[in-house]
């Protein structure tokens, strides 16, 4: 035999083999999955797990239809589709986050609502089903559950917008660190499999234990249901610059959009992925960190010129050339170099101010890389937002950086900017050869639009105006966030409740407390069963020494909205006002059974032990809320007045300076820590802390004392 041809025979019997091998594998996955080894539906996820709740169960009023399940429906739009897909029906589901919900306006003016429009204008030959899955505040792990999902139902076109959220959830990747990706990714692949299971199954020795991934890591295990940075913080502080995490992000997001790919495809359904896309010009950053390493003087000087109105453009770029990782001084540069028209290097500073951001609420520049990367695999269609975007800046403003001619807010388009978004994808679905573009369709255009933008009511606008409210009022852009709220009441006339909802919001960060009460209870004349102005109200009440009334409040809210670990936090800390320690207690437990992480219900056990003298369980309490709040003052001081307790006079004071560099001007820590000082014979240094004190407390009467001791004091020293 010719040595051509024992090489042949060669590769034929290997070949066979691979059957045989591939063959008995087939066989056995399917044995395996008959006798219950299928994997669990979040298998395929190394990086974090959670339980999945359907989207879409059985519709009631239609046997053979499916619906949203009504315990989605605050972070959904309702929509209905049959189980069974007709032969004729070309099916698309559009998934994401709240751009691709429609936030702030309602379905109909998303982009998928558009495009329920305008799919049949263009190519009438197909019946075309749009179903919005977009999900507020959905990031790429969640997004690829609800795919995960939607396979079953015959899917022919999944359109995927993401890439804005995967920052809004705590998660840590500790146990995925030093995995490389192309091992986690095979390693996904793996545990898709029931003979994997199977195996796992067997060497388990607690069949009930959770014994992560399977491949020596730990995934990091999430609520069911999105639970956010912004609806645990009271603003931007919850956020710290963390490199190491936001690469393990950008990994975790590259990982999903190869999965949604792989899942998609598996069930024969193309994909469509578009590029996210963000306002620049008009979005001051939500937090910005001087680099690290600068000397005090040196971080003043910039902070000077970032408080300078009027700062000229030579010394902006010299600030930001200081500090470059300081997102605030690059928007304020770009501002200043598009002033100049010099356009593109007011771009590359605005980009770099959105990448710099640490509250990062934008789509970064990696993550955007990342979707066009995944768009250049094969059969996968793409539709580049950001061009779009910056083609409509130009449209309207002459420059291609967009702001709010584009963007209502920082990440959601106008009703302009949805449908173009819309029409984009029709273009591009025809470029793929998915549809048929009727000759002269677009004439359709004008009547097709006025139609959409008529279905929005003026509740439906109120409604947007208040939304992007709260988003600025959280974001501590309190003016923006006046002028929304006040532009809503006008157009409501007085009578929309969430309109006074979002403006009591604004004066309770103000601390305005009768303002906002007076706002709160003005939302529940228009609307008594509003929870939310419900809780904020108690909120409110509580402050200005009411805690009778918040209690009252907080009880209408649990009864229309249920206990949350908010409300239970509220009843306990008006309970303890009130001296009924041991209610109190009982619900500030409540609150952590709900939220462990809730840092001022350990913050009020932990004072309420120090009182008692229960001075161990204090720690513990204590200890939790400095850890769970890095960036608050209050923590670290309640924790140094436990070190005083406990005769530890040198972490005391320290406790109280760390305090200090976090709120300079948090009036007990100074008073505590000039104490403190001066019974330890530094008088010089307690008076300049107690009188910086009573300068803050003017109508202090015990700090003017402290202050008039510690002077006299002085003058008697030789």
């Amino acid at each position: 035999m010719s040595p051509r041809r024992r090489r042949t025979s060669r590769l034929r019997k290997a070949a066979l083999q691979l059957l045989l091998v591939l063959g008995v594998f087939a066989a056995a996955e399917g044995v395996l999955r008959v006798c219950g080894f299928a994997p669990p539906p979040d298998d395929a996820d190394p990086f974090v797990g959670f339980a999945r709740l359907p989207l879409f169960v059985p519709d009631p009023d239609d046997p053979a239809g499916m619906v949203t399940a009504p315990n989605k429906r605050n972070l959904f739009n309702v929509q209905r589709f049959a189980k069974d897909k007709p032969d004729d029906v070309t099916r698309v589901f559009c998934l994401g986050g709240s751009t691709t919900y429609g936030r702030p306006y309602t379905d109909a003016v998303s982009f998928p609502g558009w495009l329920r429009e305008l799919l049949p204008a263009a190519d009438p030959s197909r019946r075309w089903e749009v179903v919005n899955a977009g999900g507020v505040s959905y990031a790429s792990y969640r997004v690829a559950a609800v795919l995960d999902e939607l396979c079953a139902y015959e899917p022919d076109l999944f359109v995927i917008y993401t890439g804005h959220n995967e920052f809004l959830e705590e998660r840590t990747y500790s146990g995925v660190r030093d995995v490389p990706g192309p091992i986690l990714r095979l390693g996904a692949l793996l545990r898709r499999s029931a003979l994997f299971t199977a195996l796992r199954r067997l060497v388990t020795v607690d069949p009930g234990a959770d014994d992560g991934p399977g491949d020596g890591t730990h995934r990091f295990e999430l609520g069911q249901e999105v639970s956010t940075l912004l609806d645990k913080s009271v603003g931007p502080d919850a956020y710290t610059r963390d490199d190491v995490l936001q690469e393990q992000v950008v990994e975790h997001f590259r990982f999903n959009l190869g999965r949604m790919l792989a899942r998609a495809a598996e069930a024969g359904a193309r994909v469509l992925l578009v590029t996210p896309a963000c306002e620049l010009a008009d979005c001051r950053p939500f937090k910005s960190e001087f680099d690290p390493g600068l000397e005090a003087d040196v971080r003043d000087a910039l902070a000077a010129v970032l408080a300078d109105p009027g700062a000229p453009l030579a010394d902006l770029e010299r600030a930001s050339a200081r500090s470059p990782r300081h997102a605030g001084l690059a928007f304020r540069l770009g501002e200043a170099l598009l002033e100049q028209g010099r356009v593109a290097e007011a771009r590359q500073a605005l980009v770099r101010a959105r990448d710099e951001d640490v509250v990062p609420l934008r789509a970064i520049t990696p993550l955007v890389e990342a979707v066009r990367e995944a768009a250049r695999a094969p059969d996968v269609l793409s539709v580049d937002a950001l061009e779009l975007a910056d083609t409509l800046a130009r449209e309207h403003t002459g420059v291609p950086v967009p702001g709010r001619e584009v963007f209502l807010d920082h990440v959601h388009w106008t009703i302009e900017g949805d449908r173009r978004v819309a029409l984009a994808i029709v273009d591009a679905l025809a470029d793929g050869g998915l549809l048929l573009p009727a000759p002269d369709w677009r004439d359709a255009l004008p009547e097709i639009t006025a139609r959409v933008e008529a279905s929005l009511s003026e509740e439906d606008r109120v409604r947007a105006l208040a939304r992007l409210a709260a988003v600025l009022d959280w974001a501590r852009k309190r003016d923006e966030a006046e002028q929304l709220t006040d532009e809503a009441l006008r157009l409501s006339g007085g009578g929309d409740a969430m309109s006074w909802w979002a403006k009591g919001n604004f004066h309770l960060g103000r601390e305005e407390w009768d303002d906002a009460i007076a706002a709160y209870e003005q939302a529940l004349v228009v609307d008594p069963g509003y929870t939310e102005a419900h809780q904020n109200l108690a909120a409110a009440l509580l402050r200005v020494g009411r805690p009778q009334d918040a209690l009252a409040h907080v009880a209408e809210a649990e009864r229309l909205g249920g206990v949350t670990a908010r409300s239970a936090f509220t009843r306990g800390a008006a309970l303890g006002e009130l001296q009924r320690d041991d209610e109190s207690r009982a619900a500030l437990e409540e609150c952590l059974r709900l939220d462990p992480s809730q840092a001022d219900a350990h913050n009020l056990l932990g004072l309420a032990a120090l009182r008692d003298g229960r001075l161990a369980e204090a720690e513990t309490h204590l200890l939790a809320a400095r850890d769970a709040a890095p960036d608050e003052a209050r923590p670290r001081y309640n924790l140094g007045r436990l070190r005083e307790l406990q005769e530890r006079d040198g972490d005391a004071e320290a406790l109280y300076r760390e305090a200090l560099a976090r709120e300079p001007d948090y009036v007990p820590a100074l008073a505590r820590l000039g104490q403190l000082l001066a019974r330890t014979g530094r008088i010089d240094e307690a008076l300049a802390q107690l009188s910086r004190a009573a300068d803050l407390r003017p109508d202090d009467a015990s700090l003017a004392g402290a202050v008039a001791k510690l002077r006299a004091a002085g003058a008697r020293l030789p």
